[in-house]
């Protein structure tokens, strides 16, 4: 089946830059939903379809294969990675420590306007309970917005870097039918508060306990998955089983 690309020819100026278009355009496919995990992702395709030739495509994705994002198998093909449970822990740690020292910084030295736009992204999140699509998406953006808005550069190069995989977990935990959990509200609402009032100990705890606590829940339906067959589909569909 045919992937809608859009056309990157003549849209880079060297190899490496073109490289990265094509690894975007393949997150951004799976951020929307358009490519899901397991999908297996062939190259020659890809290539055809954004007009451009086999090598920054190959390129694309080994670099996407390096941030966890595809899982190439020799022999086999090139596919959308799941979640892996041995990640999990590892996964989670790294999240709340770069959330953790967002959430201190922005206590610390964070504007009114800054401020501002997070609680706006907290409101909306409020207001979006019944729609638990659109309370994933807000979740995902109220936590990159909390790193963007730090300004500083190499904290949120590497949330961006994770960001297919925490959009992964999100997906994965919430499952997307059924409503949003009041719990998870509050403990975003914690780490504004504690911004806001300006207690960067605080709010670095709070943010860390918020990944604990998300990386927690997400164990413990994968726990119950291989034990009760009842795990709905859509986790399912993003996990590998536990190893033996």
């Amino acid at each position: 089946m045919a992937i809608p690309f859009i056309s990157v020819k003549d849209q880079a100026a060297d190899k490496q830059s073109l490289v990265e278009q094509v690894a975007g355009i393949l997150r951004e496919m799976f951020l929307n939903g358009e490519l899901i995990p397991g999908q297996r992702l062939i190259e020659t395709e890809i290539a055809e379809q954004l007009e451009v030739s086999r090598g920054p495509v190959r390129d694309a994705l080994k670099l996407l294969q390096e941030e966890g994002f595809v899982r190439i198998e020799p022999r086999k093909g090139t596919f959308i990675a799941k979640l892996r449970y041995e990640d999990l822990y590892d996964f989670y740690l790294l999240r709340g420590a770069i959330e953790g020292l967002g959430a201190r910084i922005l206590a610390e030295k964070g504007s009114t306007e800054q401020i501002e736009q997070l609680e706006a992204c907290l409101n909306e999140l409020c207001e979006s309970l019944d729609d638990l699509k659109k309370f994933a998406q807000l979740d995902m953006h109220f936590h990159e917005l909390l790193c963007q808005l730090t300004g500083h550069k190499w904290l949120y190069k590497q949330w961006l870097s994770m960001k297919t995989y925490i959009w992964l977990f999100i997906q994965a935990s919430q499952t997307l039918d059924t409503p949003g959990d009041p719990g998870m509200l509050e403990s975003h609402t914690e780490i504004y508060q504690a911004i806001r009032y300006g207690l960067p100990s605080l709010a670095e705890q709070a943010a860390q306990r918020h990944s604990i606590v998300a990386g927690e829940h997400m164990r413990l339906i994968w726990d119950q998955g291989s034990e009760d067959t009842q795990i709905p589909l859509t986790i399912k569909n993003h996990i590998d089983e536990k190893d033996a």
